[in-house]
């Protein structure tokens, strides 16, 4: 009984602390849009390059293709908790400087409802705004900041409709705000002119998952899809311009008499999630090797965003299409009979390479890398410790926009147990 009451502890510290998180991941490109959009996956994904749509697991939870949730059985619970530590190196102009955080990525947990029905909560980073530039024009300093996320809470259901078919729906929360702000400073007595533009998101949306499995010599094959559909978000927007002095507390300009106001509550118009598919595919050979490979397109050329008053200083940029491409494998040399700890420990390695949603000048964000990474068991459960290292560049050849290397290092813990077995009296 203590062992369940310290795990339950465990489980709602670290459920208090992700409600509460603020993921600061600066990018250059998050002043744009809604921010830098963040991919669905977790520890395992990311270090298999972010592939997921065609991949299950018994072991894993995996919220890139909600239909994967039917590989638990029906004895099974997990809850999964995630890090994420980030270094990079900002370039503009031969210029560098360089950044680092850490940060509760994501939670979630799952079990079966029934021997066919499946589900899982989670709560993850949807967008996230958090950039800080300095620069001068003519006599005085001008400053851009912007912070603030948009956070998903998602319930999944999965249900199995045959051994070899498997469906699967998410319900997503979307919610959260973002603020930006640009400051001109005047060298007399801290003077400022600057403006400040606040959105506020709070919506539901869908999307949906299938899974196809089937056996060949042995080895197991997975094809997967997923479908999101295209969704007006509600939401609100407020701006104001005008003189001030000094800053707030989030470094903000304490504006004194506006020279321009507004606010706005939209629906159905100003805002837009654009419909996307993904189609994936595996295959686990010996049950020791995992080969996966994924193809994400999201149409995000009709993007509405930019209709909010006031515009968003975007210069030359435009939103397009985007399509992501990832591959990766996992490797276990001997996890059913190995006697040695090395032997059970999962060898992670993928590649991606993907369009931002943005375009500066005609050309579009690249955002490419490689990971690898490790499944560590904890004795001899199916509870893991993984560690994901991912290295990577986003940007594009022009000098006159940021380009981003980073580095990333993923730490999650997936808790795996059987909580729902019936004692039996002889």
């Amino acid at each position: 009984m203590k062992k369940y009451i310290i795990k339950w502890v465990l489980v709602v510290l670290l459920a208090m602390l992700s409600a509460n998180m603020i993921l600061s991941q600066t990018s250059p490109f998050s002043r744009y849009g809604v921010g830098e959009m963040y991919n669905a996956g977790f520890g395992r994904n990311f270090a298999m390059g972010g592939t997921g749509i065609g991949v299950r697991s018994p072991y894993y939870l995996n919220n890139t293709n909600p239909a994967s949730y039917t590989a638990m059985d029906t004895l099974s619970f997990f809850f999964e908790a995630g890090l994420k530590g980030k270094f990079q190196q900002l370039k503009l102009n031969n210029n560098s400087k360089n950044k680092h955080n850490i940060d509760i990525d994501y939670y979630a947990f799952a079990f079966p409802i029934t021997r066919f029905l499946f589900t899982s909560v989670g709560l993850r980073l949807f967008s996230n705004t958090d950039y800080h530039f300095i620069g001068k024009r003519e006599n005085t300093s001008v400053e851009y900041v912007g912070k603030g996320n948009i956070s998903n809470l998602y319930g999944s259901l999965g249900i199995k409709l045959s051994k070899s078919i498997s469906l699967g729906a998410n319900v997503n929360y979307i919610f959260g705000d973002t603020k930006n702000f640009y400051n001109e400073g005047f060298s007399i007595e801290d003077n400022y002119f600057g403006s400040k533009t606040e959105l506020r998101i709070n919506d539901v949306n869908f999307d949906f998952g299938a899974q196809y499995i089937f056996d060949f010599y042995k080895n197991k094959f997975i094809i997967g899809g997923t479908f999101s559909p295209q969704k007006n978000i509600r939401g609100k927007s407020s701006w104001i311009t005008g003189p001030g002095s000094g800053l707030d507390n989030d470094g903000f300009i304490n504006i004194i008499n506006s020279t321009d106001y507004g606010e706005t509550d939209w629906n159905k118009k100003n805002i837009q999630i654009p419909w996307g598919f993904g189609v994936g595919a595996s295959a686990i050979l010996n049950k020791r090797v995992t080969i996966a490979a994924d193809f994400i397109m999201k149409n995000w050329k009709d993007f509405k965003l930019f209709d909010i008053e006031p515009k968003y200083n975007l210069e030359n940029f435009t939103t397009a299409n985007t399509n992501y491409y990832s591959a990766g494998m996992e490797w276990v040399p001997n996890e059913e009979t190995g006697v040695k700890y090395f032997e059970r420990v999962r060898y992670r390695l993928g590649v991606h390479y993907g369009n931002d949603y943005l375009k500066y000048k005609d050309k579009q964000i690249k955002d490419y890398g490689i990971s690898f990474g490790f499944g560590f068991p904890l004795r001899r459960t199916s509870t893991s410790i993984n560690f994901t290292i991912d290295l990577g560049t986003k940007g594009i050849d022009d000098k006159t926009v940021s380009r981003e290397n980073y580095g990333k290092a993923i730490l999650s813990f997936t808790m795996h147990e059987y909580w729902f077995m019936k004692n039996k009296i002889r």
